[in-house]
């Protein structure tokens, strides 16, 4: 948690990621992250077979309106069916914790960017870190979540679709290097 904004800059810069802007936004329009050394395609093919990279089709959503929708001991009881689990289980997650969603979701309701949680800003990129940073070809789906899927999946599954965001901005391009786990989604193999 962020509790000032030198403290969301710093998180930027740990990636190599700029603040480019703060707008709003229709959430609505925006992209999971894209991984090409493990995508979850399989996991968001609509009823027609094409594979839909929105926000709104990710696990994190579903799994958030299945909380919403069917309370939080029903989600607990069927946890195992959904794509959210099977989602961790592809990343090899073995324990999730579902008070943390649940919370997240009862959280959201009171609203975001409320106090403490007033520098928790969704980030997006508008250029796939795959693309900039690594070089790699993949399509060009933005603006791309680049923090704050759950929150976003939670501001999604309560219809708050248009929210403050931040637009970052990759800082290292071609440099085939990141902090944390999305050096391993990206690079090339």
């Amino acid at each position: 948690m962020f509790y000032t904004e030198k403290q969301q800059i710093d998180f930027l810069n740990k990636y190599g990621l700029v603040l480019k802007d703060k707008i709003k936004l229709d959430i609505k329009n925006t992209y999971i992250q894209c991984r090409p050394n493990k995508p979850i395609d399989f996991l968001l093919k609509t009823e027609n077979g094409v594979v839909d990279t929105h926000m709104y089709n990710s696990p994190h959503c579903k799994i958030c309106k299945l909380y919403l929708h069917n309370g939080g001991n029903w989600l607990k009881k069927n946890y195992r069916k959904t794509k959210y689990y099977k989602m961790m289980k592809f990343f090899g997650k073995k324990k999730i914790n579902l008070d943390k969603i649940i919370g997240l979701c009862d959280s959201i309701k009171k609203g975001y960017l409320r106090k403490p949680y007033q520098y928790e800003h969704v980030i997006v990129l508008m250029k796939p870190l795959a693309m900039t940073r690594y070089d790699r070809e993949v399509s060009l789906l933005s603006p791309e979540i680049f923090s704050g899927h759950h929150r976003a999946a939670a501001l999604l599954a309560l219809k708050k679709n248009y929210i403050d965001i931040i637009v970052a901005e990759d800082n290292r391009p071609g440099t085939h290097m990141c902090y944390g786990k999305i050096h391993k989604f990206c690079k090339k193999q």
